[in-house]
């Protein structure tokens, strides 16, 4: 039977391991997912983290809704789009080196 010696690499993987146990006791603890399917209320896992604003921050004027329209609305209804500041600019012409994709 053939014994081979520890190598520097050897045993700088084993103190990678033995620094690392402490944390893997850690990573056991089961986790609390919040998710909203609108059954019941996410607010008591909220109320738990005791959330406090913060004073530096300044009060964020609420966003302001759009009202639903009547109709539905398609593609057709949002084209062609009309703007002073956007233009198509222009696009320089390339090749591309594609082999399999024809033209």
């Amino acid at each position: 039977m053939t014994k081979f010696p520890l190598t520097n690499l050897t045993l700088k993987g084993l103190l990678v391991l033995l620094a690392a146990l402490p944390l893997a006791s850690r990573a056991g603890e089961p986790l609390i997912v919040v998710e909203d399917r609108g059954g019941a209320s996410a607010l008591p896992y909220y109320e738990a983290l005791n959330l406090q604003p913060r004073a530096d921050a300044p009060a964020r004027p609420p966003i302001p809704m759009l009202p639903v329209p009547a109709t539905p609305m398609d593609e057709a209804a949002m084209l062609p789009v009309r703007s002073a500041k956007l233009t198509p600019g222009t696009v320089a012409r390339r090749v591309i080196e594609a082999p399999g994709l024809r033209p």
